[in-house]
């Protein structure tokens, strides 16, 4: 009797989520640190409305970026 064993090879994906107002200073620094652990990642910056560069960084080291939706609170 013969026995056939086939091997399975088992593959995970991840990426990677970061949320971000007004990062500029650290954004890049953050992505590239988080890539040389993890290894070349998808990386998703979530953006809160920044006004400075975070958003161009970000895209500049291959991210890809989504702009939150901010809502307005009520004031009564």
């Amino acid at each position: 009797m013969t026995i056939l064993v086939q091997e399975m090879e088992t593959r995970y994906s991840a990426q990677l989520i970061i949320a971000a107002l007004n990062e500029a200073p650290g954004i890049g620094l953050t992505i590239a640190e988080m890539k040389d652990t993890l290894g070349e990642i998808p990386v998703l910056v979530v953006d809160g409305k920044s006004s400075d560069r975070t958003v161009e960084i970000a895209k500049n080291l291959g991210a890809r970026v989504v702009a939150k939706m901010v809502l307005a609170r009520a004031t009564h």
